[in-house]
């Protein structure tokens, strides 16, 4: 994960960390793999996530009420 960068749940405020499990908005559960922050103000970036078969997935951060905000 990027140095200047944490991800933060919509709902709590709190960070997600590599290695949680996220919930996208179909009720799927994933393990965040890692992700890239915007590079762009209007960008929202993208989240990788590993699905049960350990299977890596590219996401925008939102599908799992997810958001980059800089530390």
């Amino acid at each position: 994960m990027p140095k200047n960068w944490k991800l933060i749940s919509k709902e709590t405020g709190k960070e997600i960390k590599l290695g949680m499990e996220v919930i996208n908005f179909r009720g799927r559960v994933y393990k965040l793999s890692g992700g890239n922050p915007p590079n762009e103000s209007n960008s929202s970036g993208f989240i990788f996530v590993e699905d049960e078969n350990k299977r890596d997935w590219l996401h925008y951060p939102n599908n799992f009420g997810l958001k980059w905000e800089k530390k």
